[in-house]
């Protein structure tokens, strides 16, 4: 998202973006959402191994659940932290945040939780990698 009502333009975003682009290798199928609709991205997210947001992001003192992603309709329906949670990715590999407060969490009793908006990839992205540490 170079370009968000309502907020400052993000420099160099496209230019980001081309960069991942031509370091992907061809075998890895690729779709960018230049300024996508929160419905774009849940639709995204669901069929993605890997997604990458160059975006700005907010975080909410007062509830850090609602913290959120600016998309192109952040002003009407939000793509926040909780949003994130429930959608319960399973089998996802990488989410990469490019955006501002990705990883803010300023409420003091919650500093010690992971709610925000990198800890809602974490908890969602359930990779698929069965580990066994008991297996030699």
């Amino acid at each position: 998202m170079p370009e968000t009502c309502g907020q400052d333009p993000i420099p160099y975003a496209r230019e980001e973006v081309q960069v991942l682009h031509t370091l992907l290798p061809e075998s890895i199928s690729k779709q960018i959402l230049d300024s996508p609709i929160k419905s774009d991205v849940v639709w995204a997210l669901k069929i993605a191994d890997i997604v990458h947001f160059t975006c700005h992001g907010n975080f909410i003192l007062d509830d850090p659940s609602h913290s959120h992603l600016l998309l192109r309709d952040w002003e009407t329906d939000l793509f926040t932290v909780a949003d994130i949670r429930e959608m319960k990715l399973d089998g996802r590999q990488l989410a990469y945040l490019s955006a501002c407060h990705g990883a803010s969490n300023r409420r003091e009793k919650l500093l010690d939780e992971g709610i925000h908006l990198a800890g809602a990839f974490q908890f969602g992205w359930v990779p698929t990698c069965h580990w066994n540490p008991l297996a030699s």
